[in-house]
């Protein structure tokens, strides 16, 4: 059973370095989206419904 699929999970959070803009494209094709962080690295966020 995957992190997804537990009932208690309601968001799935991941940061990502600026440089490595093939994982960032990775995260948004899995469904993340960026959200407001400062500095760095990046930071994306999933709802889990």
């Amino acid at each position: 059973m995957g992190s997804l699929e537990l009932d208690s999970v309601h968001t799935v959070h991941a940061h990502v370095e600026p440089a490595n803009r093939a994982s960032a494209r990775v995260l948004e094709k899995a469904g993340f989206t960026r959200f407001e962080s400062t500095g760095e690295p990046i930071g994306y966020q999933r709802m889990v419904s």
